[in-house]
Order: C-alpha cells, then sequence, then structure tokens
C-alpha cells in the first residue's frame, strides 16, 4: 500500500483480484441484466451492524463495547420513529454469546423492541468463544419465522411483496476470515432461480466485494471471503439483484459491479456508529445515515480508533486515515441511487435528503393509488354475456362471474330460511310462553275461587251456630234466671 498527494489510498492490484477480474468476463458479456425494476410497491428497511451488544464488559480497544446497550436501546426507538418495513441485522450482534448465552439473550430482549419484522445473519463475534458455537442449536428457535429452512443457517424470505432477502452465512468462529461452503453457494443458485422477478437483496456478514484496501493481499486478506468471486459470480447471473449488504470492516462504502450495488457499512459501536436507512422505489433508492445520538460518546469512540492498534495496521504512514476510510465519502453516507439502466451514485446533502423525502412521500403515495386503481380494475366483474344464435358459450370470466352471482344468491336464501326458521321459532316459544302464562292465570283464578268457597262456608257455619245458640237462649231456663245475650 502506497500514499501519495491527494490520494490518501493507492494500492496494488493484487494477483488474486485480477485473475477474479479476468475470470468475470465472459460472464458479463454472456449475462446482460436488464434495467427494467422488479414491480414493487414503494418500501423502505434500515440495516445495522456490528451493534457488539456484551453486559458487563469493558470496552475492547476501539469497540464502545461499555456503551454497547445504551447506544442499541436509543437506536431501535429512533428505529421505531422511522417506521420501517423491516430491519435487517447484518452479523456480530454480540461481543460472544456470553456465559450462559447472556448476551444474545439480552440482544433478543431488546431488538423485540421494535414495531416491524427483523431478520440477523451471523458474524464471527456470534460464533465464537473457547468453544464454537453450535450455531442452530443456539440460533436455531430465533431463526423461526424468519425465512430459515431445512436447519441451516443461511436463509431466504419475503418480508414484503415482491421482494425477496438472501441471508448468507459467513461466520467462522476464531477467525476474522469469512466463509461460504460449496453446499451454500449451490443453495443460493437454486433459491435465486426459485424467486425470479423480486427485488432481491442479499446480506452477508463479510463483503463479498472487498473495498479497498481490502483487496489489496496481504495483509488484509485476514478479514475477507477467500471465496467472495464465487458468490459474485452467481449473483451477476440474476437480473434480480440489486443490493449486496455487508459490515464487518467498519467502513461506509458504495461500490457497484454489473449493475449491482454493493454496500458496506459502519459499525453501530465503532467509529463513527452509524446505520443506515433505505427508501426504495421502482426507479431509486435513497440511502440515509444516523449516528447514535450520543455526542460525547461517539467523540470517544472516535479517539479510541485513531489510538489502536488497528489505525496503524491499515496505514502506518497516516494513522488519521483511518478516520475517512471509516466514514466514507459523501457519497458513501447519503445517496441516491439509480434503478435505471445507468446506474449511479450521487451524494445528497440532509437539506437534500429532507426535500427528498417530501417529494418521494408524494411519489410513494401517488404510486400505491396506483396500483390500488389497478388492483380494483383487475378485481371488477362483468356481466354475464348470452349464448348467441351460433350456441357460443360465454368466457371464463363471465362463467366464473354467474358462479360468484349463483353463490352470492344461494348465501342469500340461506340466510333467508335461517331468518324464517328463527322466526317460526320465535313465534312457536312466544305462543308457548303465552298458553303458560293463560293456564297459570287460569290455575290460580280456580284456586282463589275455591279458597273463597271456602272460606263463605266456614263463615256461613260460624252464623248458623250463632244462631242456634240465639234461640236455644231465647227460651227460659228452669231454676235459672235469664241469661245475657251472646256478644
Amino acid at each position: 500500500m502506497v500514499a501519495s498527494g491527494k490520494d490518501k489510498f493507492e494500492f496494488k492490484l493484487s494477483r488474486r483480484t485480477f485473475l477474479s477480474a479476468i475470470a468475470a468476463l465472459p460472464l458479463i458479456s454472456l449475462n446482460s441484466r436488464p434495467a427494467e425494476a422488479a414491480s414493487i410497491t414503494p418500501f423502505s428497511f434500515v440495516y445495522l451492524c456490528d451493534t457488539h451488544l456484551a453486559s458487563g464488559i469493558p470496552d475492547n480497544g476501539f469497540k464502545m463495547v461499555q456503551e454497547s446497550q445504551l447506544f442499541l436501546q436509543e437506536v431501535i426507538k429512533g428505529i421505531n420513529a422511522l417506521k420501517p418495513d423491516f430491519v435487517i441485522f447484518g452479523g456480530d450482534q454480540v461481543e460472544t454469546v456470553g456465559a450462559n448465552d447472556a448476551n444474545w439473550q439480552f440482544f433478543i430482549d431488546l431488538v423485540q423492541q421494535l414495531n416491524c419484522p427483523w431478520y440477523f445473519v451471523l458474524g464471527e463475534q456470534d460464533v465464537s468463544g473457547k468453544t464454537p458455537v453450535d450455531k442452530m442449536k443456539e440460533f436455531g428457535p430465533d431463526f423461526k419465522g424468519r425465512g430459515s429452512t431445512d436447519n441451516n443457517s443461511y436463509w431466504s424470505a419475503d418480508p414484503v411483496s415482491n421482494v425477496h432477502l438472501i441471508g448468507l452465512d459467513s461466520s467462522k468462529a476464531n477467525t476474522s476470515t469469512g466463509e461460504i461452503s460449496d453446499e451454500q453457494i449451490d443453495w443460493l443458485k437454486k433459491d435465486l432461480q426459485s424467486n425470479r422477478g423480486k427485488f432481491t437483496i442479499v446480506i452477508s456478514h463479510h463483503p463479498v466485494l472487498p473495498p479497498a484496501p481490502y483487496d489489496g493481499g496481504p495483509p488484509f486478506d485476514d478479514y475477507i471471503l477467500p471465496n467472495g468471486s464465487d458468490v459474485r459470480e452467481v449473483l451477476g447471473t440474476s437480473s434480480d439483484v440489486r443490493l449486496v449488504l455487508s459490515g464487518h470492516l467498519y467502513m461506509n462504502k458504495v461500490q457497484i459491479e454489473r449493475d449491482i450495488y454493493h454496500i458496506s457499512s459502519a459499525g453501530l459501536d465503532i467509529y463513527p456508529c452509524q446505520y443506515k436507512y433505505f427508501r426504495v422505489t421502482k426507479d431509486s433508492i435513497v440511502m440515509e445515515s444516523f449516528e447514535a445520538p450520543f455526542p460525547a460518546l461517539v467523540k470517544k469512540a472516535k479517539k479510541a480508533l485513531l489510538e489502536s492498534s488497528f489505525a496503524s495496521k491499515i496505514n502506518r504512514k497516516d494513522p488519521n486515515s483511518i478516520l475517512e476510510l471509516c466514514e466514507g465519502a459523501a457519497e458513501d453516507q447519503n445517496a441516491l441511487l439509480s434503478l435505471g439502466a445507468n446506474k449511479s451514485v450521487r451524494a445528497l446533502s440532509k437539506k437534500q435528503l429532507k426535500e427528498d423525502q417530501s417529494r418521494r412521500d408524494d411519489e410513494i403515495e401517488k404510486q400505491k393509488e396506483e396500483l390500488r386503481n389497478k388492483g380494483k380494475s383487475k378485481g371488477k366483474k362483468t356481466e354475464p354475456r348470452k349464448e348467441d344464435s351460433k350456441g357460443s358459450k360465454p368466457d371464463s370470466k363471465n362463467q366464473e362471474a354467474d358462479q360468484n352471482t349463483n353463490s352470492i344468491k344461494e348465501e342469500e336464501s340461506k340466510v333467508e330460511t335461517k331468518t324464517s326458521k328463527s322466526n317460526t321459532v320465535t313465534k312457536k316459544s312466544s305462543k308457548q310462553e303465552s298458553s303458560k302464562r293463560e293456564n297459570s292465570q287460569k290455575s290460580n283464578s280456580a284456586k282463589s275461587k275455591k279458597e273463597e268457597s271456602s272460606k263463605t262456608k266456614s263463615e256461613n257455619t260460624k252464623a248458623d251456630s250463632a244462631t242456634d245458640k240465639a234461640d236455644n237462649a231465647s227460651e227460659p231456663a228452669e231454676s235459672s234466671p235469664p241469661a245475657s245475650p251472646n256478644p
């Protein structure tokens, strides 16, 4: 590596890079990629990587591990405010899984606060330790529902309509060098073939297209995918792949190869402490970088990076150049990426981003309205056509409309029948209740009459008895005074 003049980085072309480029030439001529993007509804997503979450661990060199929890908690709040359709974590979520998987469970607890679906790929820190992590035993339960099948740590999923995500597993325990197996590459070919016509985004923790200086041979070979060119060869044969996202190198960089945007992203707990927000329409992609909302801690991360051995390893003559490398140029942080025939990257200022956001919001609403109207026009029913004199039959659409009409009528008839039955049952029930009340009233009336009759008889009996006594009293008794009348 040679530094000269205004160019901080000037690198010799490695034999590996030269041979990879030569090998790709026949494929470039044989596989022309169409300019048209897949038919999609506008969507947005967030990509963040290298969060290195841990608890109770001090800062590790230039990694702000001690602040990792604070960073991630606040960033999740910021992501929720953006309201993306989904979130992708690009590897090295934790600084090792921790004793009894404590760090990984801590990560899961935090990301549950997201208000949208989320996905993740693995990095070397996720699987490293004294004993390498059993990937599926540790992460298998959290891969469920996120595209993983056949007990594999690589996956694919469709988070929104006609958008396809492919998560590659480049992680290898206890080494910074990545690895993607031949078996995984074969699976990648089949997955791309099975999902043709979808807007495809590929995620790999290690870049499959390493940016400078990592493409210049030793000592940078320690940080890349040795078979990255094999992966790019497969991706280049698909006209659907639009974005390839990566992390691992802690730097912002946008590259274009065969109409595919390869985007390397800075880490969250390493200066410049950023994550990326993408807004996608059929014509373009707006990429915007957001910094962790703690200026003092970001400044601390910057100082730690400058003083690290990593800075000297990147450029011994000018360790300060590490800042420019990690920050990237203006277009590596905030940019408009064209999806037309001619791919281009145009830097956007913060003011332009706000103006673009307003304009794009209007465009998104317009595109959504067009798609809704298109869906309505497809769903319109046509009047059934009668057979003509030649005996021609109505077409299948009209037959389907007739069937739908008949089906509706049948349902209405069923509802009417049920209603009629219900009314009949109700009427019967009312009659029965009325009859019961009538019988009850008759019974009570009879009982009352019976009681009155009994009472009358009792009173008559008493009156007769009193009369008899009075008659007896009116006759004089022998040798006795006259009796007093009965009261």
